[in-house]
């Protein structure tokens, strides 16, 4: 995470928690911060990695993650037809 760029401490404000599988993401506000308003929390088995994100950042995370996303299921569609035109 990147350090504080005010004086007073960092506070997270939880908006969405998703458990999965040993282990937890989260996602929020972060408070006291000069810059970054939102954060993302990946916690596993205890330790916990925060990232903190302006908006612009966290939309364009959001953006290549649902490119990803996409490329993968149709690889997969694309895979099950040819091996179904195979058999």
């Amino acid at each position: 995470a990147r350090s504080a760029g005010a004086t007073e401490a960092l506070t997270y404000e939880p908006i969405c928690t998703q458990p999965y599988q040993g282990c937890t993401f989260e996602s929020g506000y972060v408070h006291g911060h000069e810059v970054d308003r939102l954060y993302v929390r990946l916690n596993r088995e205890g330790e916990d990695t925060i990232i903190l994100l302006r908006p612009d950042e966290a939309q364009a995370i959001v953006w290549v993650l649902s490119g990803a996303l996409w490329s993968d299921q149709m690889r997969r569609l694309l895979s099950e037809q040819e091996a179904s035109s195979e058999g």
